[in-house]
């Protein structure tokens, strides 16, 4: 039978302690995106995540009035171009945003022809300890309309500290409400200023990934 030193006992004792006391690996732990549930598996950087508006909403520019454009459909797309291990914050590159089935009640407006989001694509921050994401500032939009008698264009410059929304810890849902846009110089007198943004997009899913799971913030 092999015999140990005393010596040879506490070095086998403090290496099976040691091994006992080491951290989780790296690979286990937690991303501030996760697909599928909460703690599910992490977000690859490179993935692109989309949502639609979350179902029976709709996405607004109005004034504080009221007067302004409605519309029934918009898209949200990000790719992912961070993701740390929780507690963190992602960092996403916004690279697109649409909107369609629109109507306007502003006077002597009589279509919406487009709405487009202008310099894309824009920097994002999914932030876990404040469940919000800030699209980094200076957002540009554009409102082509169709007028009884010809046509105007809207142009507006969102929060300088950027449109911020919140980031559902439930189900990943994001909601901006009431971020206000600022008429441009140049502008159609008859644009309604400022305009307050407010659109709820659900389900947010991982389009890189096969059945498209939804996106959860840990």
């Amino acid at each position: 039978m092999r015999k140990f030193t005393g010596l040879g006992v506490a070095a086998a004792l403090g290496l099976a302690a040691a091994f006992a006391a080491a951290p989780a690996a790296s690979a286990d732990a937690v991303d501030v995106l996760t697909t599928g549930s909460v703690g599910g598996a992490n977000v690859t950087v490179g993935d692109v995540l989309q949502a639609g508006l979350t179902s029976g909403t709709t996405a607004t520019f109005l004034d504080a009035n009221g007067k302004g454009v409605t519309c029934t459909t918009a898209t949200f797309t990000a790719s992912v171009t961070a993701n740390p291990a929780a507690p963190g914050a992602a960092t996403e590159s916004v690279t697109n945003l649409t909107f369609s089935g629109c109507k306007s009640n502003i006077s002597g407006v009589s279509s919406v022809k487009s709405i487009t989001i202008d310099n894309l694509p824009y920097s994002a921050t999914v932030d876990d300890s404040t469940d919000t994401i800030t699209i980094s500032s200076s957002v540009h939009a554009t409102i082509s309309l169709g007028l009884v008698i010809g046509s105007a264009t809207c142009k507006y410059t969102g929060p300088t500290a950027g449109v911020v929304g919140a980031v559902s810890t439930t189900d990943g849902s994001l909601a901006f409400t009431n971020q206000v846009f600022t008429r441009d110089t140049g502008s159609w007198a008859g644009c309604p200023s400022p305009e307050n943004f407010t659109a709820s997009f659900s389900p947010v899913v991982d389009t890189s990934v096969a059945g498209s799971p939804s996106v959860f913030l840990n």
